[in-house]
């Protein structure tokens, strides 16, 4: 199977590597193409950018399918031209006999600027694919065309499963520990990872862990800066460093897995009420799994099958508050959910979910009805 995935220079060689910022084109560019590839398959990557000349992308799309990735960007400039040249591109690729895949995981179907495009794309493409079973059932509001879910892989290491308890403190007085376990560190340490379009949910969280009164607590912010992080984190430390005490630390996929082993628990808060946020796939749940390590969540819809690995609620600190009297059983569900990720979130197993859902693309010749 000859399969050309299409990318918009996010996709950087490094020594021979492909890398990637922007964690969709890892996950959902560079990661099938990689497992294509040790499928046996003729998988390859093609970018394009808003100088291209179409006649001269087009001759390199030399494959019996062709993926558009994720098109997405703040300026509206360049959203329009590339979105006016992937509109060419299908119909030339029509026109030749080849089919067309979209891989859809955002949901701007009534953006008012984005809105057409995603709107247009369901209904040219052959047949889509998405993250999450949330997406796939918007999706079919604007398409007859074939949707599939398949999901992101891991791509952090895997960690023991452990949850370290510190020592906890009286009520009323942070200084003196009650009882020392084991020697550990006596400040809880907590970490919250995410692109910093998420950073207000969790900025908007961080008060309610004041309520953990009896325990000292560290918590680990990784984001890119400049959105606001790090006034934030001096003016909280400024009132509240002896009882909790954040830490920024800029993004980087290194910084990540390193804030991921030094944590106790993840922090993982949802958007209550945001349709552009319900539609997310569970790709931070899964890796906080895969490093071990035990997650507080919000009711997130695609995190409901990893449910029995970690606490979902509205409550991070009542979820805190619980793992830390159930330190045990909590480590009991971190190790069952290591076990499920590494089974059907492994890189081999979405790049097989892909190879099967693209040979189906390939040889069926009626794609107008939906699949899940």
């Amino acid at each position: 199977m000859r399969v050309i995935w299409i990318a918009y220079n996010t996709v950087k060689m490094i020594d021979g590597q492909s890398h990637s910022r922007f964690a969709s084109a890892r996950y959902r560019v560079i990661a099938p193409v990689e497992g294509l590839i040790r499928l046996g398959h003729e998988a390859t990557l093609v970018q394009i950018g808003v100088d291209d000349v179409i006649d001269r992308v087009v001759h390199r799309l030399d494959a019996d399918i062709v993926v558009f990735s994720k098109l997405i960007t703040p300026n509206h400039e360049v959203f329009g031209k590339l979105s006016a040249t992937i509109r060419t591109l299908i119909n030339m690729l029509h026109e030749s006999g080849k089919r067309v895949v979209a891989d859809l995981n955002d949901n701007y179907f009534h953006h008012p600027f984005y809105g057409a495009y995603f709107r247009d794309i369901v209904a040219r493409a052959d047949a889509i694919v998405t993250s999450t079973a949330t997406m796939s059932g918007l999706i079919a509001n604007y398409t007859s065309r074939p949707i599939v879910v398949i999901g992101d892989p891991f791509e952090g290491p895997r960690g023991e499963a452990q949850l370290c308890v510190p020592a906890r403190c009286h009520q009323s007085w942070f200084t003196r520990p009650t009882a020392n376990l084991g020697g550990l560190d006596d400040r809880l340490r907590l970490v919250w990872f995410g692109h910093e379009s998420n950073w207000k949910v969790m900025r908007e969280a961080v008060p309610g862990l004041l309520n953990l009164g009896g325990w000292k607590i560290d918590l680990e912010v990784i984001t890119a800066g400049n959105c606001g992080v790090e006034e934030f984190c001096d003016a909280f430390n400024a009132r509240h460093a002896a009882h909790c005490r954040l830490t920024f630390t800029p993004w980087t996929l290194d910084a990540t897995w390193a804030g991921l082993s030094r944590a106790a628990m993840v922090l993982i808060p949802t958007w209550p009420d945001n349709p552009g946020k319900a539609v997310k796939g569970s790709n931070r749940l899964v890796e906080s799994l895969r490093a071990g390590r035990f997650a507080v969540a919000g009711n997130l819809q695609a995190y409901q099958s990893l449910a029995q690995f970690c606490w979902l609620g509205d409550s991070l600190s009542q979820g805190v508050k619980w793992a830390l009297e159930n330190p045990e059983r909590a480590r009991q569900r971190v190790t069952k959910g290591q076990a499920f990720v590494e089974c059907a979130y492994s890189p081999d197993t979405i790049s097989r979910s892909w190879e099967q859902m693209l040979a189906w693309c390939g040889t069926h010749t009626n794609l107008t009805k939906n699949i899940y």
